[in-house]
């Protein structure tokens, strides 16, 4: 099996990593019309830093996480349940990455079981429910 690594955002400098076959480096994208595709055709979201709402989108497109366990998190982590992401150590090396990358691509069903645990700690995030606890909350400072 061939990975191929698409690494968007400014957090890894150009002169940190050699581009290869396997790893393009694409910088800094905001852009959803060149984020979208990009989304659609990866397997797995892996965000080594504080996750925010980066994460919530990748989830949005199917994406399971992996991440770092970090009190650094904004409040989007509370959508990472335990079966739709993994938390490495805030000490993982490169090679700890690698090692659990490679584990999710050799047991397809792993990635699987990631995957299905995505919607159901999203599916609640709708317009009609930003719309009701924004009228709580004003509701609540207006009492």
């Amino acid at each position: 099996m061939i990975i191929i690594f698409l690494l968007v955002g400014g957090g890894t400098p150009k002169a940190c990593a050699k581009e290869t076959p396997n790893l393009t480096l694409l910088g800094s994208l905001t852009d959803l019309r060149v984020l979208a595709p990009i989304y659609v055709a990866s397997d797995l979201f892996v965000f080594p830093g504080a996750v925010g709402l980066g994460a919530v989108q990748a989830m949005c497109y199917h994406l399971p996480i992996l991440t770092v366990d970090s009190p650094l998190h904004g409040p989007e982590i509370e959508y990472r349940a335990g079966q739709n992401a993994i938390k490495l150590p805030v000490s993982a090396t490169a090679e700890e990455y690698a090692f659990t990358i490679k584990t999710l691509f050799d047991s397809p069903d792993g990635l699987r079981a990631l995957q299905s645990g995505i919607w159901p700690s999203i599916s609640h995030l709708t317009v009609e429910q930003m719309a009701h606890k924004f009228i709580y909350g004003v509701n609540a400072l207006l009492v």
